[in-house]
């Protein structure tokens, strides 16, 4: 079997390591997971040391042998101080109901790391899972991939809460057996907990 793995850089690891810096110490540019919708987000607006939930339907994995699609994916976790970016301690990530074309597919997690979010504009940003693992099995395919998934985060805009995208994005094999030549994910994430979300400073 293999393992389909996200690997976070170094230095971002050290800082996950030693639970992101504190908000006291954070810069003018910190990215802030703000209640409202105002830059910069008043104290007592922002989001930290809460509950995380977000939860794409469906997720695929887009290949050349054909679509891996699970119907839902939901991840969990706890946010942490802000800073630039902002930490999350992931607590698990779910797959559900996978398949490839007629063959069912099981993945799941065996090791969870983080997310990471940076706030590049007003109300938008940058969402990247750092060092966690799944393991994706579809009967005689089992493929190991390699990467650093980065996502189009938007805040909460109108009546549509904030969500993380990724469109067919690469995944490089690095082994396994009946893998297809490529491979690409393809997930949006809705924010549910906390809420609303606005990527503000």
């Amino acid at each position: 079997m293999r393992v389909f793995r996200w690997i976070i850089p170094a230095t971002v690891a050290a800082a996950l390591a030693l639970g992101m810096i504190g908000a006291a110490s954070a810069s003018a540019a910190e990215t802030v997971l703000c209640k409202i919708k105002e830059s910069p987000c008043p104290e007592g607006k922002k989001w930290e040391f809460t509950s995380f939930e977000a939860k794409a339907e469906p997720l695929k994995i887009l290949s050349s042998l054909g679509t891996i699609e699970c119907a839902s994916s939901t991840i969990k976790g706890q946010l942490g101080a802000l800073n630039a970016p902002q930490g999350l301690a992931l607590e698990s990530i779910v797959f559900a109901t996978c398949k490839l074309g007629g063959i069912g597919c099981t993945i799941k997690t065996t090791g969870v790391g983080g997310m990471a979010f940076l706030r590049t504009a007003l109300n938008l940003g940058e969402t990247t899972l750092l060092n966690t693992s799944i393991l994706v099995v579809c009967s005689l395919l089992q493929c190991e991939y390699e990467g650093e998934p980065v996502f189009h985060l938007l805040g909460e805009s109108g009546a549509e809460a904030a969500k993380f995208t990724a469109t067919e994005l690469a995944l490089t094999t690095i082994g396994g057996g009946f893998c297809p030549k490529t491979a690409k994910l393809d997930a949006s994430y809705t924010i549910l907990v906390p809420l609303p979300v606005f990527i503000q400073s």
